[in-house]
Order: C-alpha cells, then sequence, then structure tokens
C-alpha cells in the first residue's frame, strides 16, 4: 500500500515536471534569446545611424530605449565618443593624433542643451547595452535552483564617424 502511495506520487512529480516545468524552461529561454536579438538589432541600428549621420538627436536614443524597455526587463545604456585630437611632435615636426572619450554625462548634457550632440569625421562611436536587472528566464533558472548571476543580455556596436555633424 505505502509503495503504491509512493509509486503515484513519483508519477504525479514526473507529469508536473514534464508538462509543465520543461515547456516553461524552454519558452523563457527563447523569450530570452527573441529579447537579446531584438537588442542587439536595435543597437546596431541606432549606432549605424549614428555613425552615417555625425550626430546624436534625442529620439534616436528615445527609440533604442522604447525598444530596451518593451522587453520587460532593465538595461544600462553606456555611450561612448572618442574624439580624434592632433598634436606635433616637437623632435619629428610631423602630426601626431590620440584620442579622448566623451561619455554618457557629457553626451547627455550636451543633447539636453543643444538639442543635438554632433561629432568629427573619423571619431569613434560606441553604444553598449547591457541587463542590469534579471531577465525572467534568469528569475525562472533562479527559482529551480539553478542560479547564475552574470549578465545575459549584452550588445555592443558602433565604429567610425563617417559623416560630419552638420
Amino acid at each position: 500500500m505505502m509503495m503504491q502511495a509512493l509509486d503515484r506520487l513519483f508519477a504525479l512529480l514526473l507529469i508536473v515536471v514534464l508538462l509543465f516545468v520543461i515547456p516553461t524552461y524552454y519558452r523563457f529561454q527563447r523569450q530570452e534569446e527573441i529579447n537579446y536579438q531584438m537588442v542587439l538589432t536595435q543597437t546596431q541600428k541606432t549606432a549605424d545611424l549614428i555613425c552615417e549621420l555625425g550626430y546624436i538627436e534625442s529620439h534616436s536614443l528615445t527609440e533604442l530605449e522604447a525598444v530596451l524597455a518593451a522587453t520587460g526587463t532593465g538595461y544600462r545604456v553606456t555611450l561612448a565618443h572618442l574624439q580624434k585630437h592632433f598634436s606635433e611632435n616637437a623632435d619629428t615636426g610631423k602630426l601626431d593624433y590620440y584620442y579622448e572619450g566623451n561619455y554618457n554625462y557629457e553626451i547627455y548634457q550636451e543633447i539636453k542643451v543643444s538639442g543635438r550632440y554632433s561629432m568629427d569625421l573619423g571619431d569613434f562611436f560606441y553604444i553598449s547595452v547591457e541587463n542590469n536587472t534579471p531577465t525572467p528566464f534568469q528569475q525562472l533558472k533562479t527559482m529551480l535552483g539553478m542560479a547564475d548571476h552574470e549578465r545575459v543580455i549584452m550588445a555592443r556596436s558602433g565604429g567610425l564617424i563617417r559623416a560630419e555633424g552638420l
């Protein structure tokens, strides 16, 4: 009698796992992959547009933030502008160049003041996006005892500024 009760309990537990837990696990995993593709695509699209135009306007960043918000996960967006500068080398008499960086604070301040952040031809611009809150898949894995606390959704895009911001 006791053995039959344990068999039934085991069968019920197996049914729950096979019918509910595993499909839910794979559905959440697939949703995370879709979210990653959305974030990566929108990050690349925004970075390419900015590199092509040579300036950043607030609506470009607002569009990126709208797509990020649609995934239901919180993200940290980092903007980096590496500005090309020249200096004369006293020994050789030639011009050397170096890059100076402007990051989130400076970029957002300039957008707030003048409505746009302009860059020059030959500069570099990068956008980095990474999740700073757990995704639903990470939450499910934590609930099932398979926790990993690393950032899963990370995207970086950008490159050389191909047009001077007019």
